[in-house]
């Protein structure tokens, strides 16, 4: 009878709306197994290569019409997100933080423009 029972640990039930939300808001549940396989190391708090599927989808205006991002400024905003932990936990997530709420600027170039 004890295998049937809810698991009612607080650090779990917590996580359960959370990942609801964001379920619901189209976002993919990784398992923690899988998600720490696709970082690669530890020191790696982001998940490049989800990173640059979802930014080769990504496009903006310009003249009129509208342009995918190019594969230098791909790796320019992987590059950016992707915060240094050599330098600690703090340095690196406000570095995180800051382009995540500033943004990130790179530059493109359309036919000359």
């Amino acid at each position: 009878m004890s295998g049937n029972l809810p698991n009612f640990k607080e650090e779990q039930s917590a996580k359960i709306p959370a990942l609801t939300l964001l379920s619901n808001l189209g976002y993919q549940f990784i398992p923690p197994v899988q998600c720490a396989a696709m970082r690669g190391s530890l020191s790696t708090v982001i998940l490049p290569g989800v990173l640059r599927d979802v930014l080769l989808h990504k496009t903006f205006g310009f003249m009129g019409k509208t342009h995918k991002l190019s594969a230098a400024a791909i790796d320019k905003i992987i590059h950016e997100l992707a915060p240094a932990m050599n330098e600690g936990l703090k340095a690196a997530n406000e570095k995180l933080y800051n382009a995540m709420t500033h943004g990130i600027s790179v530059t493109e170039f359309i036919d000359g423009n």
